[in-house]
């Protein structure tokens, strides 16, 4: 049987849209609507000339705001309190920034307490200036990150002394708990490194804006390796971060979302070929293409120039889009 397709929204922790009461709004207006996931994404030390780098909104959208970027662990909690259905999640969780005893214990308290909704998708980070700012060596970013992993699922597994032996980290016969039922750890990128991720340790996959071929090409190498692993790719969701903008008519969406392309990507076409910009008929037909590709859950983040106008696509979408894949 094929997997059921999802969509999630991106709120906007961070942007032009970061209030808490629009977070709150758009949050509550999401679940109503019938999506399946709430995602923000995580940066501790941000800085303002990174402004246009947003989750929702667009380039016109950003004035002289200040960068707010609200923590991604404190936000999915007070999400999940506020929410009943929908599943909250991190895309990405940035691994080597965290102390993984702390970071486990964080992830299985908002799993259990939201009643097994929490979707961490782990990433190894970006930016080198926010490394600078954390005091983690950046060019070690990768290796920290396979150790952590390592530790938290022997922390997170069934045993209930955890014993663990790394560079950084020594767990002698501790005890940690709880442990969370049907955690699905979800894994960032798409690089070698991240796929052997995903087969050691992951029930997800998340990488970010491509084309269909390369995700179509992203998704045979992770079967390889997953084949590797004595896995196959029916266990592992498969999940596509992309920027999305709907209109009545084509032009009218390309017009919203001009500026915004040629900021993100310095050619336009080169955005419209990684993202979902139409009307609804083009749209449907974009994510046909990535599903054929091997998509089964769309984290959708908006290019839009007012709270208002998000609204307004999540409404649409909800109707002429997610309705067609249900």
């Amino acid at each position: 049987m094929a997997r059921r397709v999802t969509f999630g929204i991106r709120l906007s922790n961070n942007g032009p849209f970061a209030t808490a009461a629009t977070i709150k709004e758009l949050a509550t207006l999401a679940e109503a609507l019938g999506f399946d996931v709430l995602w923000v994404n995580d940066h501790v030390a941000w800085p303002t000339h990174r402004r246009t780098h947003f989750s929702a909104g667009s380039v016109e959208a950003v004035t002289d705001q200040p960068p707010d970027f609200y923590e991604s662990l404190t936000s999915v909690a007070y999400l999940a309190a506020m929410t009943r259905r929908v599943r909250v999640g991190i895309a990405g969780l940035v691994v080597p920034w965290r102390d993984p005893r702390v970071l486990a214990k964080q992830m299985a308290t908002i799993h259990e307490m939201s009643g097994g909704r929490f979707i961490p998708a782990l990433a190894i980070g970006r930016f080198e200036d926010e490394f600078e700012a954390q005091q983690v060596p950046y060019r070690r970013r990768g290796r920290l990150t396979d150790e952590y992993l390592a530790c938290l699922a022997a922390i997170l597994g069934p045993d209930p002394l955890t014993d663990f032996s790394g560079e950084q980290v020594q767990i002698a016969g501790a005890e940690y708990f709880p442990k969370p039922q049907g955690l699905p750890i979800w894994i960032c990128g798409s690089s070698p490194p991240a796929l052997r991720r995903v087969a050691r340790y992951a029930r997800g996959w998340l990488p970010g804006q491509r084309t269909v071929e390369d995700y179509a090409a992203s998704t045979r190498a992770l079967a390889a390796v997953l084949a590797e692993h004595g896995r196959s790719p029916d266990e592992i969701e498969r999940g596509f971060e992309v920027y999305t903008t709907i209109a009545d008519t084509d032009e009218a969406a390309h017009r919203m979302t001009e500026a915004s392309q040629r900021h993100q990507w310095g050619d336009v076409a080169k955005g419209v070929a990684r993202s979902l910009v139409g009307s609804p008929a083009t749209v449907i037909g974009r994510i046909r293409d990535y599903i054929a590709a091997g998509v089964t859950h769309f984290e959708l983040k908006f290019i839009c120039h007012t709270p208002a106008m998000m609204r307004e696509m999540m409404e649409r979408y909800a109707d002429a889009v997610v309705q067609e894949f249900r």
